[in-house]
């Protein structure tokens, strides 16, 4: 029982890393693309 709630703790864990470094990558992004378009070249 200690092994399978490990186990769902490590899988929640995983998932909101990578949902994490996801929405950094977004976040990143589309504050390029703002300063693209607002500030000149």
């Amino acid at each position: 029982m200690k092994s399978r709630i490990s186990d769902t703790g490590f899988q929640t864990a995983f998932l909101f890393g990578f949902l994490a470094v996801f929405v950094v990558t977004e976040f990143a992004s589309l504050l390029e693309k703002i300063k693209g378009r607002y500030l000149p070249p």
